[in-house]
């Protein structure tokens, strides 16, 4: 590596949001690495339109000699295309996680999407061998990708998802007598397991608390909400779709208590810390979080930053949210501790730190221009 050139690296997305928190804050963690001289290449367009976009962008940026690409999540679809015009320069796949595993294990499009899945493998895992690293979410996913797919270990790096800038709140239990306030948002995919938190509802009918779930149709909420049996102090408010800021600002400071997860029990929840649970760890809120293998490597710790329950557990979960509920004023310090943990492992400057070897192996090209 030649001293004191930076490497040049092009991060490409064509993705249906392509302000998703992984993309931010992957693109946050390059800028921060002084060696990096950065350039993106991401969709403005949605639909099919975005992938002819991005291409077009990307034939262009490839006058600025990019030492190595970086193909952000979901970029399989593209990946090809961007390894014809990468021209022989190595390319990052951030992977994340795995589109064949989640349509084989977790059901979510039926037998059809089983099926689907065993199509895709073959086609994910020529992708993954190629690829000159790979990026993903957790170290159980790492573990996955290597001996599934066959990929080298040592070509797969776990990076954390991160969450999007908090403001300042107050960590005061403002009315310990009002009921708890529980905050659930994101999608009733299985692995999340939102039915598992209403069985664990119909166990706390003697418990005052509020339940605000943001996600998913009504209809879906409903059913949920039809086959539960709950006392008069329980309060359960719903909306289908609340920005995300708003979120940040607003639902998250006023919860005493957020629920991120997973709690579904399928294959990809025992693999994933959910993106809910690191902004409701930014947000200093005590959290309950679905118990992983990687919880432990990661620092969690039941009843010290955090809350933590076995999957698909509605009894434990159950237990676990009465425990709040009786000890109210141990919530804020859980909460100050989760923040702790995640300014120790989940910040930009975390992933950051992490990303600056994979870097390191792909050094600046040989090059006389500018």
């Amino acid at each position: 590596m030649a001293e004191g050139i930076p490497i040049r690296v092009c991060y490409v997305l064509a993705y249906r949001d392509p302000e998703y928190v992984r993309t931010r804050t992957l693109i946050a963690a390059l800028e921060s690495l002084g060696h990096i001289q950065l350039t993106t290449v991401i969709n403005t367009q949605r639909g099919v339109r975005r992938y002819g976009e991005v291409l077009r962008m990307l034939v262009k940026q490839r006058r600025q000699k990019p030492d190595v690409y970086i193909l952000g999540f979901r970029g399989h679809e593209l990946y090809w295309l961007v390894r014809m015009i990468a021209a022989g320069r190595p390319i990052i796949f951030d992977a994340f996680l795995s589109p064949s595993d989640v349509l084989q294990s977790e059901a979510k499009h039926g037998r059809s999407g089983q099926l689907l899945g065993h199509i895709v493998a073959p086609m994910e895992r020529a992708i993954l061998r190629n690829a000159s690293a790979v990026l993903v979410d957790t170290q159980n996913h790492a573990e996955l990708f290597s001996e599934r797919f066959r990929v080298a270990a040592e070509l797969i790096t776990a990076l954390p998802v991160g969450a999007y800038p908090v403001p300042d709140v107050d960590r005061a239990v403002e009315n310990p007598d009002s009921p708890l306030q529980v905050l659930f948002y994101g999608s009733v995919l299985p692995l999340h397991g939102l039915s598992v938190v209403f069985a664990a509802l119909e166990r706390l009918e003697n418990v005052a608390l509020r339940l605000r779930t943001i996600g998913g149709t009504a209809e879906s909420i409903e059913q949920l909400r039809g086959s539960l049996v709950h006392g008069p102090k329980m309060e359960i408010a719903h909306s289908e779709w609340v920005p995300l800021p708003d979120i940040i600002a607003s639902e998250i400071p006023a919860a005493d208590l957020c629920l991120g997860g997973p709690f579904g029990g399928t294959p990809q929840a025992l693999r994933v810390v959910t993106g809910k649970t690191y902004q409701f760890l930014a947000g200093c809120r005590a959290t309950v979080v679905g118990r992983t293998p990687d919880h432990e490597l990661l620092g969690f710790a039941d009843r010290y930053n955090c809350l933590i329950v076995d999957q698909d557990d509605p009894q434990q979960l159950a237990d676990t949210i009465r425990w709040a509920d009786e000890n109210r004023d141990e919530l804020p310090e859980i909460g100050m501790r989760g923040r702790e943990l995640f300014d120790r492992s989940f910040t930009v400057e975390a992933i950051a730190t992490a990303l600056e070897p994979v870097l390191g192996r792909f050094g600046p090209a040989e090059r006389t221009g500018p």
